[in-house]
């Protein structure tokens, strides 16, 4: 830890700066530990980049599966040939936080390269984390659209449930930047 020097000694919690300080402290530790291990986020990643067939399928895209587990693996392998690791698939459960919904939608809307994101079961959420969602994406879309008119989704983000009926996902439907995932015939494996 010698080799990172913390710029603020006291500890105070009052101090205006403190948190912004703790998190370009982190940042830079996390920036020198990659380096020193000679990563980067798009070779953490590779596992989940898509398939050059699948390119064109950058966007938020909506998908219903009867067997969501099989479902996602299917989905996963088909574009990636792998796999999903596990910063990339978020299954939510009663008590995902709004934190890990947040930091998923931001790491798979922001994402620089074509990797495949998969979000599943947000109808097991409650109605305000739900709408927290739909809120967020909104909300980030139109905020980076809005730093840079040309933004275009790099990744591909997949919402996919065993019911589309879902509020949430009628909400998403309505949306002209999401579309239902549509995979022709002759590049389904076994979806």
């Amino acid at each position: 830890m010698n080799d990172f020097d913390y710029q603020n000694n006291e500890f105070n919690i009052q101090n205006e700066n403190f948190y912004q300080n703790f998190i370009e402290q982190c940042e830079s530790f996390l920036d020198k530990i990659l380096k020193v291990n000679g990563l980067t986020l798009e070779n953490i990643y590779q596992q989940n980049k898509i398939k050059e067939e699948f390119k064109d399928f950058k966007g938020i895209f909506l998908n219903g599966s009867e067997k969501l587990g099989d479902g996602v693996v299917c989905l996963c392998e088909c574009f990636t040939d792998g796999v999903p690791l596990a910063g990339v698939l978020l299954f939510c459960k009663k008590d995902t936080s709004i934190e890990e919904i947040t930091s998923y939608i931001i790491r798979a809307i922001l994402c620089e390269y074509p990797i495949f994101f998969c979000l599943a079961k947000t109808d097991f959420l409650s109605e305000e984390k739900k709408n927290y969602i739909l809120e967020m994406i909104i909300d980030l879309i139109s905020r980076v659209k809005d730093e840079n008119k040309l933004f275009k989704m790099n990744s591909c983000l997949v919402i996919i449930n065993d019911n589309l009926e879902d509020d949430l996902c009628k909400s998403l439907f309505r949306l002209k930047f999401i579309k239902t995932l549509d995979i022709p015939q002759e590049k389904k494996k076994t979806i």
